[in-house]
């Protein structure tokens, strides 16, 4: 399996960086549901792993490609934040920094 999992990973790299051959960054939702609170500390492990998993769907690819990605303030739904993710090449992060540095000057994310 391990060769299989490094097989796999070396097609979604070249996807991502065909992609990025193109565009500077690649943009898309960090998570794909409203921000939830938390399981209790004391939460069976089961219940916290399953909630873990879902804060990562958006993101678990870029741990295996190995690309550079940042989380940027968007706006505000029912006090809670919402996220930004900013997908660059590989040693490009100053590109990821400066386009967040850029999308928070633009307003108050918190009103967005």
């Amino acid at each position: 399996y391990y060769h299989k999992a490094q097989n796999i990973r070396r097609v979604l790299r070249a996807k991502y960086e065909a992609v990025l051959a193109s565009y500077d960054l690649i943009a898309f939702p960090a998570v794909t549901f409203r921000a939830t609170p938390l399981p209790a500390p004391d939460c069976p492990p089961g219940e916290y792993f399953a909630a873990a998993l879902n804060m990562i769907a958006n993101t678990v690819q870029f741990d295996v490609s190995g690309h550079p990605v940042a989380s940027i303030p968007c706006g505000m739904e029912d006090g809670l934040p919402i996220g930004l993710g900013l997908c660059g090449r590989f040693f490009d992060e100053p590109t990821i920094i400066r386009a967040g540095a850029t999308f928070e000057k633009i307003g108050d994310w918190t009103k967005m």
